[in-house]
């Protein structure tokens, strides 16, 4: 059981990384492309494991069987993206945190937004907030 779910996510991984090293011009083209080139990685990838381990030929099924999947997941992704809205989190409605929308405020932060702020008023000279009548200053315009 451990070699076939091992195999299983090689070749989900397989099929994963290899379409994304082939040319753009193979696989950007159209959607069916895309969904094509990894059912052909994922037939590849299990054929060539198949020849290499002969001891066991289930490893050479299961890699095929997790890059046929990728590759299905592929397809849907790009034939039926509304699904994902319809069964995903996004879809279950007025929820709260970070999974679905929440109806929290959020804090404005003018700094970030670019947004010039009102400097205060520059003190008068020689007045010195917390400081006695007759202070003595330092040259720091602080009290001694």
């Amino acid at each position: 059981m451990a070699k076939a779910v091992g195999g299983g996510l090689l070749g989900v991984a397989i099929t994963k990384a290899v379409p994304n090293m082939l040319p753009a011009g193979i696989t950007s083209s159209s959607p069916i492309m895309n969904a094509l080139v990894s059912a052909a990685v994922a037939i590849g990838a299990g054929m060539i494991v198949k020849a290499l381990v002969k001891g066991d030929p289930t490893i050479g099924d299961a890699v095929m069987f997790g890059g046929l999947m990728q590759a299905g997941s592929v397809a849907l992704n790009s034939f039926l993206p509304q699904v994902g809205s319809v069964i995903g989190l996004q879809g279950l409605g007025n929820g709260i945190g970070d999974l679905v929308a929440g109806r929290f405020p959020v804090p404005q932060n003018p700094i970030s937004a670019g947004v010039q702020m009102a400097l205060p008023a520059p003190a008068m000279p020689g007045a010195h907030a917390g400081a006695g009548v007759g202070a003595i200053f330092n040259p720091y315009g602080r009290a001694m």
